[in-house]
């Protein structure tokens, strides 16, 4: 039920004292970073290697800011060694809270838990701060909570980021997250017709658990094996070839790989324009090539 994914080889959570941070991390906001890197701090203040609890990409349609994947690309960037990662489908909800913490210990040997102060677990969230502090206790753990971090005068949290993204909020987006909202993916083989227009682009698929951006074209920074290139992307259908199936297709500059196959972060910079449906190939080849001089 629980998975644990080491980041590194010589990783052994079960074997090594281990700092632990609880929480989902569906956003990795500020608030969740300041958790993080109070568990990366103390890692390293105690000689232990440090881990974040999150889950699985769920079935619902739109749901996550970012997906498990996306998650562990800031984990380690953020220095977090290992996640362990849980399926939030009814088996798990119905755990008793003792139970979760007990299944957590069987895997990882844990000395400090680090949490937020609203954080609540187990079977309909009965589990909560008093309880945690407890059986921490009991088993010669440190828990350490820390306090909500607020944004925009409100609380820092995945809702504020959800509607971010559906305004179309880039900046207060970027701010919330203190990093640019991105999509993971691997190249795939399309129609190849950006070749054909010379103008070619890396084609990947939207994760259909991850929310939808507003579809339209970006001025976009993509990672490719650790290094970064200016781009532009257009999301959503492509009605000038009557193409209503919803990609991400992005037009890397200076950039002239092979790239299909390769996993690539597309980081939504700016929002330059909406789709639009042109009468002839000619004008959208014309309005690209507008787009890439007004970012340039």
């Amino acid at each position: 039920m629980l998975k644990i994914n080491a980041f590194y080889k010589k990783i052994n959570p079960k074997k090594t004292p281990t700092v632990l941070c609880l929480g989902y991390f569906d956003a990795v906001h500020i608030g969740h970073r300041k958790l993080l890197y109070r568990g990366v701090e103390l890692a390293q203040k105690n000689n232990c290697i440090v881990g974040a609890m999150t889950f699985f990409d769920g079935t619902d349609v739109g749901s996550q800011v970012f997906t498990y994947v996306e998650r562990t690309h800031i984990f380690k960037m953020l220095g977090i060694d290992f996640c362990v990662g849980a399926e939030f489908d009814e088996k798990f909800k119905s755990i008793k809270w003792s139970q979760f913490l007990d299944m957590l210990l069987s895997q990882i040997n844990v000395k400090y838990f680090v949490c937020g102060g609203d954080f609540t677990f187990g079977k309909d969230a009965e589990g909560n701060l008093r309880l945690l502090r407890e059986y921490a206790k009991r088993n010669n753990i440190i828990v350490e909570v820390l306090p909500t971090v607020s944004y925009d005068y409100q609380k820092a949290s995945t809702t504020l980021a959800k509607q971010y993204i559906a305004q179309n909020k880039l900046d207060k987006l970027h701010d919330l997250l203190d990093h640019s909202f991105f999509v993971s993916g691997k190249v795939e083989k399309d129609r190849k017709i950006g070749n054909q227009l010379g103008i070619p682009t890396a084609n990947i698929t939207y994760p259909l658990c991850k929310m939808p951006i507003k579809e339209g074209v970006y001025q976009v920074e993509v990672t490719i094996d650790s290094n970064f290139y200016n781009g532009i992307a257009n999301y959503g259908a492509r009605p000038t070839f009557n193409e209503e199936t919803k990609k991400l297709e992005v037009h890397i500059f200076d950039y002239d790989k092979k790239i299909y196959g390769k996993n690539i972060d597309v980081n939504f910079k700016k929002y330059l324009r909406g789709v639009i449906k042109f009468d002839t190939v000619e004008e959208l080849v014309q309005q690209i090539k507008s787009d890439i001089e007004s970012i340039r």
